[in-house]
């Protein structure tokens, strides 16, 4: 996965884990934690600030496609084709 600062057109980093396609991105409230769910079962979460991996889910049987963070940014909900939810 790429990450592009968009008003500037600049790239900023590749966010390297994910073996398929990602279906979901959420950012925290900050901007600094991007998460990512994909096609491959996981949820990653990574350091945008850091440029680094910080964080694998890997608890889901189907496609993960939906991720959000809570306003206060403490909290990460996904979702997944299997039809769980874990926050």
């Amino acid at each position: 996965m790429r990450l592009w600062i968009a008003a500037i057109g600049e790239f900023l980093c590749m966010c390297a884990g994910h073996s398929s396609a990602v279906w979901a991105l959420a950012f925290s409230a900050d901007g600094a934690l991007p998460d990512a769910g994909s096609s491959d079962k996981s949820m990653r979460l990574w350091s945008s600030e850091m440029i680094a991996f910080v964080r694998a889910s890997e608890v889901y049987s189907d496609v993960v496609d939906a991720v959000a963070f809570a306003r206060s940014g403490n909290v990460l909900a996904s979702g997944s084709e299997d039809k769980a939810m874990r926050l």
